[in-house]
């Protein structure tokens, strides 16, 4: 006759609990796997972001320099310009094709286009101006995995930025508040003058306003327009500047309607930003 076998009262409990105990630990352990791999993902983010920032962003005034450096007229070391091209990162067989060229004394540049280059990076235009004719020279920038910029090959001399012939501008309603009419004139007026006392009386709280450097002369009013009712409208003016300068101008003034009178917000640009 087969023999009973006595088992304990502890061990029928735990094998009971075996199943749900080994499936809280695997649980446990796959919630620690996915949280150590968030958290390798948020501390990585912030140089990925580093990176795609210095590979789009701010690329143009290094590029403008570059160009400049590239057409300057060659200096009695010949070693100079590849010293100053190296500066750059530019190749040493890109540098010194052009070491003895009389180059082009710029009076001024500027960057006028930026787009994405093959392979990464930047291509920048940058237009260089010598006083009787204009260059346009595509630069490509690239920059590496620590951020640091370079000019990988010779730049390209190209044609300018495709522009807009002819462009539709929406119609905007005329402002019909004389109340409004007048403190948006007024304000372009001390504005322009640089009267930050009178000026002050239009503005609203927390406004935040720079005077132009050179003062000019409000002359007449063209229109005034909302520019985007009712929180904004646009001045169409002429002014008188030192010399005869006169120039035709636009304003867009961000107003507010506040204790039954018109206060000005900002005017067309904001300082701070």
């Amino acid at each position: 006759m087969p023999r009973a076998r006595v088992v304990s009262i502890s061990v029928l409990r735990w094998r009971a609990r075996a199943p749900r105990v080994a499936l809280i630990t695997c649980c446990s352990i796959l919630s620690l796997a996915g949280l150590r791999a968030t958290l390798a993902k948020d501390a990585a983010a912030p140089t990925k972001a580093t990176s795609s920032a210095s590979s789009d962003d701010s690329l143009d005034g290094f590029a403008e320099a570059f160009a400049r450096a590239f057409v300057a007229p060659a200096t009695a070391d010949p070693a100079d310009r590849d010293r100053a091209m190296k500066a750059y990162g530019l190749p040493e067989t890109a540098s010194a094709a052009d070491a003895s060229s009389a180059g082009i004394r710029v009076r001024w540049s500027t960057a006028v286009a930026s787009q994405p280059r093959a392979g990464g990076g930047r291509m920048v235009t940058v237009l260089l101006d010598d006083g009787r004719r204009s260059w346009y020279l595509a630069v490509p920038v690239g920059v590496d995995r620590a951020g640091r910029r370079f000019v990988p090959s010779a730049p390209s001399l190209v044609g300018p930025p495709a522009v807009r012939a002819s462009t539709v501008v929406p119609a905007e309603l005329e402002v019909d508040d004389a109340q409004l009419r007048e403190v948006a004139a007024r304000v372009i007026r001390h504005y322009l003058a640089g009267d930050r006392v009178d000026l002050a009386a239009d503005l609203a709280r927390g406004a935040a306003v720079t005077l132009p450097p050179t003062r000019t002369r409000l002359v007449g009013v063209e229109a005034t327009t909302w520019a985007a009712r009712p929180t904004r409208v646009a001045v169409a003016i002429t002014a008188a500047g030192p010399g005869g300068v006169r120039l035709s101008l636009r304003y867009e003034l961000r107003v507010v309607h506040v204790g039954g009178r018109w206060l000005v917000r900002g005017i067309q640009v904001n300082p701070l930003s």
